[in-house]
């Protein structure tokens, strides 16, 4: 699984942007599942960041138990148990 974060303030936007998205491409590529943890909750963004490859999408400030939950079930996901 590969967790890709993002909205770092000073980014530019290619760093915000096409890095992640290619980032989730090769992740899929590769058969892993890649998380985008980011600042930005909109539903555009939410939307962009699933359709680049995302297998997952939260948005910060993240809560440490819900992220551990997320992560678990992308595990469990790839594992083939649900």
């Amino acid at each position: 699984m590969a967790s890709l974060s993002l909205g770092s303030p000073g980014a530019s936007d290619a760093l915000q942007h096409g890095l992640p998205t290619a980032c989730a491409r090769r992740a899929r590529r590769l058969a892993l599942r890649a998380q985008m943890l980011t600042g930005s909750n909109g539903e555009e963004a939410v939307i962009k960041g699933l359709e680049a490859g995302a297998s997952d999408y939260m948005s910060k400030p993240l809560r440490a138990a819900e992220l551990k939950a997320r992560i678990h079930t992308q595990v469990r996901m790839k594992e083939g148990g649900g």
